[in-house]
């Protein structure tokens, strides 16, 4: 009996060592990422995360917008819809959101322009206007909201080219563009300029600098 039991037992062994090895492997491979490599992993996954929080509260805002749209009594309705496939179309990086029970378009946060029907505060005509942080400025005086009672070619061109510039926010004033070649180590706001208590310092890179909104050329110097 002994004997017959020996070949048993050794194949049991050899089982038991296979085993052990297998997990000692699959331990090895499990171990097999950094913890550089395991931080990046979940932050990555934060970052996904983020991302679809943010893509359904982009969706979950428009559906608002175009519900509260079609509650509203025409001829606000019609004008609503047709704004909102103008800003859609002319400002595609804005997102719709409600705000004061009024359809808006916000930037960053940042609420750019918005459609007031005529029905919410019982006035004799909707209004679209722009907020303050709507980079419009033009000159020592712009306009910054509309009234309107119905829309035709040039008003809607007129408004989509007042949009597609309005959500270019500015940020304290400051707004720069980059055109023409050249190389700058940084830039600096000269004391005569608006706000200008701001510094704009790059280190390095290429281009020309040209001002827009309440900064002009004169405003900036360019250290070369």
């Amino acid at each position: 009996m002994s004997e017959k039991k020996a070949p048993d037992k050794l194949a049991h062994a050899k089982g038991t060592q296979k085993s052990a090895k297998s997990t000692t492997a699959i331990n090895k491979k499990s171990k097999g990422f950094t913890d550089e490599e395991r931080v990046a992993m979940k932050e990555r996954s934060q970052e996904l995360k983020a991302a679809a929080r943010a893509n359904k509260a982009k969706a979950d805002g428009e559906s608002a917008v175009l519900a509260k749209i079609a509650a509203m009594p025409q001829p606000d309705r019609a004008l609503g819809e047709r704004l909102h496939a103008i800003i859609k179309a002319s400002a595609p990086a804005v997102s719709p959101r409600l705000w004061y029970g009024m359809p808006a378009y916000a930037k960053d946060g940042k609420v750019v322009c918005f459609f007031q029907s005529a029905q919410k505060f019982k006035t004799r005509y909707a209004t679209f206007a722009f907020m303050h942080d709507a980079n419009l400025d033009e000159g020592a005086m712009w306009p910054t909201a509309f009234a309107l009672k119905e829309l035709n070619a040039a008003e809607e061109a007129r408004i989509g080219a007042l949009v597609k510039k309005a959500e270019r926010v500015t940020k304290g004033g400051v707004r720069l563009e980059i055109v023409d070649i050249c190389v700058y180590r940084s830039i600096r706001v000269h004391r005569s300029a608006p706000h200008s208590k701001q510094k704009i310092a790059p280190r390095g890179g290429y281009g020309s600098i040209v001002a827009h909104g309440l900064l002009k050329p004169r405003h900036l110097e360019v250290i070369l």
